[in-house]
């Protein structure tokens, strides 16, 4: 520390580095250079997750302005790191769903291994909505993921699983090719008595989702037959 002797006789003292001043000024720009920046040099989890969800929420707001700029790249490139590095299951649907936006079909073949480990920490029904993603993105991914997220139903006896596969497969059913729709039928062959036996009443039911999943039955049911 130093100190030097004014004018006025009053004694300054001044740090042996001083200190720099910072200004900031709100352009109303999301500066997506500046935040991939601080995740890499920020330590604290709970921080770095936000940053991630802080990018998800920028993109998915911003699609059309980030095709045409450089910040298309760069979350390419910070997908594509964050798929192979990433061993927690806090972002990992996040990860996986920035991954997919931005890479492309045969990009998401050549990684599927890092993407189904990351897949290993996202609840089922997360993942359940990521890989009917995956399977209307390209036919090749189709008949890798139709097969897994029926297995993904029978592991778990979900009602709420099922309503949710039953609604989003119906929306694209007839995009599906032949094996997958033989695929989703053996499946509701498996689980009909759940949800078309008469002897089961939806009013006397604990379950909240079995009325919901019933009528996603019945309508994806419908549009299977009239394929």
């Amino acid at each position: 520390m130093f100190s030097v002797l004014n004018s006025d006789g009053a004694i300054l003292f001044e740090p042996p580095k001083k200190i720099s001043k910072s200004f900031y000024v709100c352009d109303k720009r999301f500066h997506l250079d500046t935040i991939l920046e601080m995740y890499k040099e920020e330590q604290n989890a709970e921080i770095k997750s936000k940053l991630i969800q802080a990018t998800m929420i920028y993109y998915q707001g911003h699609r059309e302005q980030i095709k045409a700029s450089t910040d298309d790249a760069l979350l390419k490139a910070f997908y594509g790191d964050l798929i192979v590095k990433n061993s927690s299951s806090k972002d990992a649907d996040n990860i996986i769903r920035g991954y997919i936006d931005f890479h492309s079909p045969q990009e998401i073949l050549e990684n599927r291994k890092q993407i189904d480990k990351q897949f290993t920490y996202v609840e089922p029904h997360l993942a359940l909505g990521l890989k009917q993603q995956l399977i209307f993105t390209s036919k090749e991914l189709e008949a890798i993921y139709m097969p897994s997220m029926i297995e993904t139903l029978k592991k778990n006896n979900r009602t709420d699983l099922d309503d949710m596969f039953f609604g989003i497969t119906k929306m694209g059913y007839k995009r599906l090719s032949s094996k997958s729709q033989e695929q989703v039928k053996a499946y509701m062959n498996s689980v009909r008595n759940k949800y078309m036996s008469p002897s089961l009443s939806v009013s006397g039911s604990s379950d909240p989702y079995l009325g919901m999943a019933r009528k996603s039955f019945s309508d994806l049911h419908n549009e299977s037959h009239n394929n």
